[in-house]
């Protein structure tokens, strides 16, 4: 039965548009990140929530549309991050642009993940332009990026994400994508869906975009389990996923405590 419930679960992935069985017929998309540098281009200081509603987000990818609700919002959101963040965005422009000669590192990891696990299905990737506050995600067509967070540091300006870690990140999402994991709410059971993201992302790519984070949960193992072990069973996340109240230690180090369990 269990066999039977993978089969059609596959089959019904690859039935959905833009989603492929073999690794290198995957799709990545960079035209809303073209489109919404010429409408810059174009508007100048003139450029507003109007336009970059109608004309960039109205009329983007479905990637963009999916990474509207809980992350761009609005053209008038959008507007409003931009113009208070001008010059980060201006200094981003390049990696951005940049992003659509890395689809070679792409591959790769799609690859090996075909070659670990021939079931495994490749769904479009679509790079966008968002309100600088998310690094990735899924939808249910494919995986969406904020190719704005990533860049290298340089002065004032300090990306959430070094470009290098992109294809790390691409690889996480992916592992998502595959995911199929009946509704739990504990900690436990998410932690381990960001963990084992994160594991098998590993795998795929070389690496993980949390180093730091990392760094930290191996300093401090013993304790962290210890009072890990006492939530994990709750729906209560705080100071281990998302939401951070105890500032002086590294925010999600549910990550790395699913990535240790998966290990």
């Amino acid at each position: 039965m269990k066999k039977l419930i993978l089969t059609l679960f596959i089959f019904l992935m690859i039935m959905i548009p833009g989603v492929a069985q073999q690794a290198r017929d995957a799709t990545f998309h960079t035209e809303d990140i073209n489109r919404i540098w010429h409408l810059i281009d174009q508007y100048a200081e003139n450029i507003n929530g109007k336009i970059l509603q109608e004309d960039y987000l109205d009329k983007g990818s479905e990637g963009l549309k999916s990474f509207i609700n809980m992350r761009i919002e609005s053209g008038k959101n959008l507007y409003k991050v931009y113009r208070k963040e001008k010059d980060y965005y201006s200094y981003m422009r390049p990696f951005t642009v940049a992003i659509e000669k890395q689809t070679e590192k792409f591959y790769q990891c799609f690859e090996v993940l075909q070659s670990i696990y021939p079931d495994a299905v490749f769904p479009g990737v679509y790079f966008v332009i968002g309100a600088n506050n998310t690094g990735g995600a899924i939808f249910k067509h494919g995986l969406v990026i904020g190719a704005e967070r990533f860049g290298k540091p340089l002065g004032k300006f300090q990306p959430a994400l070094d470009f290098e870690l992109l294809d790390e990140v691409v690889a996480h999402e992916l592992i998502h994508f595959q995911q199929h994991y009946v509704k739990d709410n504990s900690l436990l059971a998410q932690c381990i869906r960001e963990g084992s993201a994160d594991f098998l992302g590993e795998i795929i790519s070389g690496g993980h975009s949390h180093d730091k984070m990392y760094a930290y949960g191996y300093e401090n193992r013993a304790a962290l389990w210890k009072e890990f072990e006492k939530q994990m069973h709750t729906s209560n996340w705080n100071n281990w996923l998302y939401y951070q109240a105890d500032k002086k230690r590294p925010k999600d180090l549910g990550y790395w405590m699913g990535y240790e369990i998966c290990k």
